[in-house]
Protein backbone atom coordinates (compact mmCIF):
# COMPACT_ATOMS: atom_id res chain seq x y z
CA UNK A 1 0.00 0.00 0.00
CA UNK A 2 1.43 3.55 -1.02
CA UNK A 3 1.92 6.15 1.84
CA UNK A 4 -0.70 8.31 -0.08
CA UNK A 5 -3.59 5.61 0.40
CA UNK A 6 -2.24 4.82 4.34
CA UNK A 7 -2.48 8.55 4.91
CA UNK A 8 -6.33 8.55 3.17
CA UNK A 9 -7.13 5.35 5.82
CA UNK A 10 -5.43 6.46 8.71
CA UNK A 11 -7.23 9.91 8.48
CA UNK A 12 -11.06 8.02 7.93
CA UNK A 13 -10.30 5.77 10.59
CA UNK A 14 -9.97 9.20 13.05
CA UNK A 15 -12.65 10.16 11.36
CA UNK A 16 -15.01 7.15 12.03
CA UNK A 17 -13.74 7.47 15.95
CA UNK A 18 -14.53 11.02 16.23
CA UNK A 19 -17.72 10.34 14.94
CA UNK A 20 -18.22 7.26 17.02
CA UNK A 21 -17.28 8.61 19.92
CA UNK A 22 -19.75 11.77 19.34
CA UNK A 23 -22.80 9.65 18.64
CA UNK A 24 -22.19 7.72 21.51
CA UNK A 25 -22.20 10.77 23.72
CA UNK A 26 -25.82 12.10 22.16
CA UNK A 27 -27.57 8.33 23.30
CA UNK A 28 -29.57 9.02 26.75
CA UNK A 29 -31.56 6.47 28.56
CA UNK A 30 -35.08 7.18 29.31
CA UNK A 31 -34.96 7.11 33.22
CA UNK A 32 -36.55 4.17 35.08
CA UNK A 33 -40.09 5.64 36.68
CA UNK A 34 -42.18 2.41 37.32
CA UNK A 35 -41.95 -1.46 37.34
CA UNK A 36 -44.03 -4.26 36.99
CA UNK A 37 -44.83 -5.72 40.35
CA UNK A 38 -46.07 -9.28 40.43
CA UNK A 39 -48.48 -10.34 43.09
CA UNK A 40 -47.30 -13.50 43.50
CA UNK A 41 -43.68 -15.07 43.55
CA UNK A 42 -42.32 -15.32 39.61
CA UNK A 43 -39.14 -16.02 38.70
CA UNK A 44 -37.12 -14.17 36.04
CA UNK A 45 -37.83 -16.03 33.23
CA UNK A 46 -41.61 -16.44 34.20
CA UNK A 47 -41.79 -12.90 33.92
CA UNK A 48 -39.83 -12.05 30.92
CA UNK A 49 -42.38 -14.66 29.48
CA UNK A 50 -45.47 -12.47 30.62
CA UNK A 51 -43.69 -9.53 29.01
CA UNK A 52 -43.37 -11.29 25.54
CA UNK A 53 -46.73 -12.42 25.52
CA UNK A 54 -48.59 -9.49 26.53
CA UNK A 55 -46.27 -7.71 23.62
CA UNK A 56 -43.58 -5.44 25.86
CA UNK A 57 -43.87 -2.38 24.65
CA UNK A 58 -41.15 0.49 25.26
CA UNK A 59 -41.63 3.96 25.08
CA UNK A 60 -44.65 4.47 24.99
CA UNK A 61 -46.69 7.29 26.53
CA UNK A 62 -49.05 6.07 29.37
CA UNK A 63 -52.11 7.24 27.25
CA UNK A 64 -51.75 5.14 23.65
CA UNK A 65 -53.85 2.30 22.86
CA UNK A 66 -50.70 0.01 22.67
CA UNK A 67 -49.58 0.69 26.62
CA UNK A 68 -53.41 0.38 27.77
CA UNK A 69 -53.26 -3.09 26.38
CA UNK A 70 -50.16 -3.94 27.36
CA UNK A 71 -51.41 -2.67 30.87
CA UNK A 72 -54.63 -4.95 30.66
CA UNK A 73 -52.93 -8.06 29.65
CA UNK A 74 -49.61 -7.61 32.50
CA UNK A 75 -53.04 -7.01 35.24
CA UNK A 76 -54.50 -10.19 33.73
CA UNK A 77 -51.29 -12.10 34.92
CA UNK A 78 -50.91 -10.91 38.08
CA UNK A 79 -49.12 -7.52 37.98
CA UNK A 80 -49.42 -3.83 39.41
CA UNK A 81 -47.19 -1.23 37.61
CA UNK A 82 -45.89 0.43 40.89
CA UNK A 83 -43.89 3.56 41.30
CA UNK A 84 -39.79 3.12 41.86
CA UNK A 85 -40.61 5.41 44.78
CA UNK A 86 -43.07 2.91 45.99
CA UNK A 87 -41.02 -0.28 45.05
CA UNK A 88 -37.91 0.82 46.68
CA UNK A 89 -39.79 2.06 49.67
CA UNK A 90 -41.73 -1.78 50.23
CA UNK A 91 -37.99 -3.23 49.49
CA UNK A 92 -36.68 -1.02 52.50
CA UNK A 93 -39.49 -2.37 54.81
CA UNK A 94 -38.71 -6.25 54.58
Amino acid sequence: MNTRMSKFYAKAAGVAAVLTLGLGACVTTPEVTHHWVSQSEVTGAEYRRDMVACGSVEEVTADSAAFKAYEQCMNQRGYQLASVTDVEAARERR
